[in-house]
């Protein structure tokens, strides 16, 4: 059984910008639909997809939910991430609060 995740983006190979694995090549794996929806957050397009969650962002700015969230299989995200990697074995999960989000059976 393969499962399903709400993704808004995977890219690479890039470089992790922060963290104890700053300056390493990765992936990129950002998940959409953030719980926390935190006033400074820099990607408000994974989650501000209604007037009243956009109120609740700085920049104010709704999102379009079909542009923004792609549910893509467990089995694809993996086949699609190691294709971004070149060369690297990193993989950064984001979006927030990633392990909020509780993969759907089929």
């Amino acid at each position: 059984m393969d499962h399903k995740l709400l993704i808004n983006e995977i890219f690479g190979p890039t470089i992790q910008g922060e963290g104890r694995f700053a300056g390493q090549r990765c992936a990129f794996v950002r998940l959409a639909i953030c719980p926390l929806r935190c006033r400074w957050c820099d990607t408000a397009y994974t989650w501000a997809f209604s007037d009243a969650l956009a109120a609740r962002h700085q920049a104010h700015r709704k999102y379009e939910y079909e542009e923004e969230v792609h549910e893509m299989s467990v089995g694809d995200i993996v086949s699609h991430v190691s294709h971004s990697l070149n060369g690297s074995n990193l993989v950064i999960l984001s979006g927030g609060e990633p392990l909020a989000q509780t993969p759907v059976a089929l």
